[in-house]
């Protein structure tokens, strides 16, 4: 599994431990959180079989390419089921103010809401399960705006250890007059597999032909053995705003133990990057062993497709599946993001992930690896947190990663740091950004108000925080999403989690030196700038 490895210095290894001096101060600001649903539910109605509280995990956050303080979300629902035994389904929001306020329904088989999404043609309907959302904005012929939807429509398994009876990757699209409309991608029935996680990216470039192309991705249970391994990861683009996705060839990215949790970012110049997670599970262990997998593809739009060979951006680090923590549980999948501003950083690929010192799930920390070159080789990772004294042993985990248009890299992730209890588990909601590229970053900042305490006793499995938080940005500010349990009693684990979500704002410092050569930093190029402009060399 470990044998590939192509790095920018000598491999990156996520056992290896960095602690940089705090950058240079900046400015950054929370400068409101906002819960994303209702509390009366999708159909906003008090008293109504889908008020809130019910539960809401697993999110995912978008910006529009072309609208300012435009976001689109999603996220794993059960408010629009009429008992919890029903099923999960997927919830989605739309923000036109900066993520102020929200209008979100709900997709799935109910008649509580009106579900203005079609089951996907020759679905004969949907399914009772719709997990794993994943949402994208581009933009189609026209220019208009494209609202993308993916997810997994499953009838889930019988009974333990078994495989859903059903599972398909769904992926629907919303374009102004011509309402929703939804395919099947791929599916799988048992005894013959399973699909899980697909999520998606869309090209955010002003060029109009680039703007309509959209990337999908998601694992494949090869094979069914006990357990079902190996796992296929698995790709499909569209070039055509989604209207030519079914006609678009399925191109298989990596065969592995375990392939999963696929995230992807396109660069300035149209470059595709995709990772994931790369897995083994060693004999008699407990835990599982992970790699860090990208594939780049510089020309996304040429046919045939080419990607570049598989690279390692992270080597033999510890971060298992399905994690149990303080009796929750967590799967921490990666984040991706990329510089598309105008700053000299133009065109880095970061990662964000979690790793488990030991393998134990007493500290876990968060992590930042860069790439300067579209993803083909990757920089050592940085830490991007300490404990503080008071909780040497403090949890990071879950993070969220997004690039501003001054060129900050901005992470959003749970933290327990606040909890010096033995129990080590409640968590708040903190970000974290670096101003130089991801070489250091500022001291963490609260962005959610109150703590949330994932602690149920009274199931062995714990609470089930979901496999991943997300965050994009927009301008100089940063949009986390994220699951928060400040309003959960600690009673029914099915009507634990609320979808939040936050603007953090980071500027320049107001009071020291002045960008002078404009690309985004201050450094001994502004002071050589200003001594010609003031010494005559530069008249």
């Amino acid at each position: 599994m470990f044998s590939s490895i192509l790095s920018c210095s000598g491999g990156g290894l996520g056992a290896v431990l960095f602690s940089k001096a705090p950058a240079a101060s900046g400015q950054a600001v929370v400068l409101y959180e906002k819960q994303v649903t209702h509390p009366f539910g999708p159909d906003a109605l008090p008293e109504t079989a889908d008020d809130d509280p019910k539960r809401q995990v697993e999110c995912w956050i978008a910006p529009s390419p072309s609208t300012l303080g435009r976001l689109f979300a999603s996220w794993m629902d059960l408010s629009h089921a009429p008992l919890p035994t029903d099923g999960w389904g997927i919830g989605y929001g739309l923000s036109s103010n900066f993520g102020q306020s929200w209008g979100f329904f709900a997709v799935g088989d109910t008649d509580l809401v009106d579900v203005d999404i079609p089951p996907p043609t020759g679905s004969g309907g949907w399914k009772d399960f719709q997990v794993d959302p994943g949402c994208a904005v581009g933009a189609d012929d026209s220019g208009g705006e494209v609202l993308y939807l993916s997810g997994l429509d499953e009838i889930p398994p019988q009974g333990p250890g078994e495989l859903p009876l059903f599972s398909a990757v769904f992926f629907a699209r919303y374009r102004a007059g011509s309402g929703w409309e939804a395919d099947y991608v791929a599916q799988e029935q048992a005894p013959y597999g399973v699909v899980d996680k697909p999520l998606m990216s869309a090209d955010a470039s002003s060029d109009p032909n680039r703007r309509k192309r959209l990337y999908v991705h998601w694992s494949q249970l090869a094979t069914v053995p006990d357990p079902p391994l190996p796992q296929d990861l698995l790709f499909r683009r569209s070039l055509n705003a989604g209207a030519d996705i079914l006609q678009q060839p399925t191109v298989p990215l990596a065969t592995s133990e375990i392939a999963v949790g696929s995230v992807s970012a396109v660069g300035p110049a149209a470059e595709l990057c995709v990772a994931w997670l790369d897995g083994e599970r060693p004999p008699g262990g407990s835990w599982v062993r992970y790699d860090i997998r990208t594939r780049t593809c510089l020309d996304p739009g040429a046919t045939p497709l080419q990607f570049e060979p598989e690279v390692t951006a992270v080597n033999d680090f510890a971060a298992a599946a399905n994690d149990r923590m303080a009796n929750f549980r967590v799967n921490s999948l990666p984040a991706i993001a990329v510089d598309n501003s105008t700053c000299a950083r133009r065109g880095r690929f970061y990662i964000a992930y979690m790793s488990k010192a030991g393998g134990s799930t007493a500290d876990t920390d968060v992590y930042v690896v860069m790439s300067k070159n579209k993803g083909l080789c990757w920089e050592q990772p940085v830490l991007v947190t300490v404990d503080p004294p008071s909780n040497p042993s403090a949890r990071q985990f879950m993070p969220g990663l997004a690039v501003n248009d001054k060129g900050h890299v901005g992470m959003v992730f749970y933290d327990t740091r606040e909890d010096t209890s033995p129990a080590n588990a409640k968590f708040r909601t903190y970000f974290a950004y670096s101003k130089d590229g991801g070489l250091t970053f500022e001291a963490p900042l609260e962005v959610a108000g109150l703590v949330s305490d994932p602690r149920y006793p009274a199931i062995q499995e714990g609470l089930f925080l979901g496999d991943y938080n997300a965050m994009t940005a927009q301008g100089t500010s940063f949009h986390p999403i994220w699951t928060d349990l400040r309003a959960w009693d600690g009673s029914d684990v099915e009507i634990a989690g609320d979808i939040w979500t936050a603007a953090v704002d980071v500027a320049d410092d107001p009071v020291g030196p002045p960008d002078f050569d404009w690309d985004c930093d201050v450094d001994l190029q502004d002071f050589a700038f200003f001594q010609n402009c003031f010494t005559g060399a530069n008249p």
